[in-house]
Protein backbone atom coordinates (compact mmCIF):
# COMPACT_ATOMS: atom_id res chain seq x y z
CA UNK A 1 0.00 0.00 0.00
CA UNK A 2 0.84 3.55 -0.69
CA UNK A 3 0.06 6.72 1.29
CA UNK A 4 -1.33 9.79 -0.78
CA UNK A 5 1.14 12.49 0.12
CA UNK A 6 -2.39 14.66 -0.25
CA UNK A 7 -4.00 13.02 2.57
CA UNK A 8 -3.90 15.19 5.50
CA UNK A 9 -3.93 13.38 8.77
CA UNK A 10 -6.53 14.48 11.15
CA UNK A 11 -4.91 16.52 14.56
CA UNK A 12 -6.93 17.86 17.16
CA UNK A 13 -4.32 20.04 18.50
CA UNK A 14 -4.59 21.82 15.38
CA UNK A 15 -8.21 22.27 14.72
CA UNK A 16 -10.48 25.09 16.38
CA UNK A 17 -12.33 23.78 19.15
CA UNK A 18 -15.67 25.51 19.15
CA UNK A 19 -17.68 23.97 22.12
CA UNK A 20 -14.58 26.02 23.78
CA UNK A 21 -15.49 29.48 22.63
CA UNK A 22 -18.90 28.26 23.66
CA UNK A 23 -17.78 27.41 27.52
CA UNK A 24 -15.88 30.89 27.85
CA UNK A 25 -17.25 33.19 29.62
CA UNK A 26 -17.14 36.58 28.26
CA UNK A 27 -17.10 39.19 31.23
CA UNK A 28 -16.45 43.22 30.63
CA UNK A 29 -14.62 45.60 33.11
CA UNK A 30 -15.43 49.04 33.83
CA UNK A 31 -12.65 50.85 34.31
CA UNK A 32 -12.42 53.15 37.18
CA UNK A 33 -12.57 57.40 36.37
CA UNK A 34 -10.99 60.31 38.42
CA UNK A 35 -13.72 62.15 40.73
CA UNK A 36 -12.32 65.75 39.49
CA UNK A 37 -11.53 65.55 35.78
CA UNK A 38 -13.68 62.02 34.88
CA UNK A 39 -11.01 60.62 32.99
CA UNK A 40 -10.63 57.05 32.78
CA UNK A 41 -8.02 55.24 34.94
CA UNK A 42 -5.58 52.90 33.41
CA UNK A 43 -3.24 50.11 34.87
CA UNK A 44 -0.67 50.75 36.56
CA UNK A 45 -0.66 54.42 36.34
CA UNK A 46 -0.28 56.52 39.37
CA UNK A 47 -3.45 56.88 40.61
CA UNK A 48 -4.73 56.43 43.90
CA UNK A 49 -8.40 55.20 45.10
CA UNK A 50 -9.36 55.50 48.85
CA UNK A 51 -12.64 55.25 51.28
CA UNK A 52 -14.74 58.62 52.05
CA UNK A 53 -12.94 59.64 54.63
CA UNK A 54 -16.10 60.83 56.27
CA UNK A 55 -18.72 57.85 55.30
CA UNK A 56 -16.53 55.52 54.30
CA UNK A 57 -18.49 53.81 51.88
CA UNK A 58 -17.67 55.65 48.54
CA UNK A 59 -14.05 55.06 46.92
CA UNK A 60 -12.85 57.63 45.78
CA UNK A 61 -10.24 57.66 42.59
CA UNK A 62 -7.90 60.52 41.58
CA UNK A 63 -5.33 60.30 38.75
CA UNK A 64 -2.33 61.44 38.86
CA UNK A 65 -2.28 64.81 37.13
CA UNK A 66 -5.49 65.63 39.54
CA UNK A 67 -3.70 64.66 42.95
CA UNK A 68 -0.12 66.65 41.62
CA UNK A 69 -2.40 69.78 40.73
CA UNK A 70 -4.01 69.72 44.33
CA UNK A 71 -7.96 69.34 42.61
CA UNK A 72 -10.45 68.99 45.06
CA UNK A 73 -12.67 65.86 45.06
CA UNK A 74 -16.58 64.73 46.30
CA UNK A 75 -17.92 62.17 48.06
CA UNK A 76 -21.20 61.30 45.70
CA UNK A 77 -22.64 59.61 48.78
CA UNK A 78 -22.03 62.19 51.73
CA UNK A 79 -21.05 65.43 49.79
CA UNK A 80 -17.41 65.62 51.99
CA UNK A 81 -14.92 67.56 49.84
CA UNK A 82 -11.45 67.29 50.14
CA UNK A 83 -8.41 68.57 48.68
Amino acid sequence: MVKSSCAKAYNPQSEFDFRLLMLTEVRTVRMPSCNWCGRMILPREGAVKFPCPQCGETTIWRCEKCRGFGRPYKCQKCGFSGP
